[in-house]
C-alpha cells in the first residue's frame, strides 16, 4: 500500500504526511478485513479528512501479491479508492460502482 500511495503522492502533489496518513488508514481498514475479493483483484479503500474528492489509483502486480484474498490467490491488479470523510456517500457510491464493474467483467466483488 505504501509503494501505490507514493506513486499518487508523486501524481497528485500530496504531502509525505498526507502519503503516510492514507496508507495508514488504508492498512487499518485492512485489519478489518482483506479487500482482496479475489479473481486477483483487491479494493482497499479509506477516508481521510483532506481530500475534497474521492480518487481512485490503479496498479497491477504481474507477480501477484498476497493480499489475504477470499479466494487465497495473489492479488494482480489492486483499485485503491480514496474519499474525502466528509463525503461518505461518495465514497459508498464508488465503492459499489467498481464492484458492479468487477461483477460486470465476470469476477466475484464483496
Amino acid at each position: 500500500m505504501r509503494e501505490i500511495t507514493s506513486r499518487a503522492a508523486a501524481e497528485f502533489d500530496w504531502s509525505i504526511a498526507q502519503q503516510n496518513e492514507l496508507s495508514d488508514a488504508i492498512l487499518k481498514r485492512e485489519e478489518l478485513g482483506s479487500t482482496g475479493i479475489g479473481s486477483g483483484f483487491a479494493v482497499p479503500h479509506a477516508s481521510v479528512d483532506w481530500l475534497s474528492s474521492c480518487v481512485t489509483v490503479m496498479a497491477f502486480a504481474p507477480n501477484g501479491i498476497d493480499f489475504d484474498s477470499l479466494d487465497g490467490q495473489p492479488v494482480r491488479t489492486v483499485i485503491l479508492i480514496a474519499s474525502p470523510k466528509s463525503k461518505p456517500g461518495d465514497h459508498l457510491r464508488l465503492l459499489e460502482r467498481v464492484s458492479r464493474s468487477l461483477r460486470f467483467l465476470g469476477h466475484t466483488a464483496a
